[in-house]
């Protein structure tokens, strides 16, 4: 199962339970756009239009 939550203008992707420390961006996660974990992913927020 795979749990798709599009909140606070991001994508978030994940077959786990929600994770705070999981969550969090780094420089690099800013510059690649993307928090990547195994079974946990979230990409760059989306402008407000999208």
């Amino acid at each position: 199962m795979v749990d798709l939550l599009i909140s606070h203008h991001q994508i978030l992707v994940r077959s786990r339970a929600y994770s705070e420390k999981l969550s969090q961006w780094g420089k690099e996660n800013i510059e690649q756009g993307a928090v990547i974990h195994e079974d946990y992913v979230i990409f760059d927020p989306l402008p407000e239009e999208a």
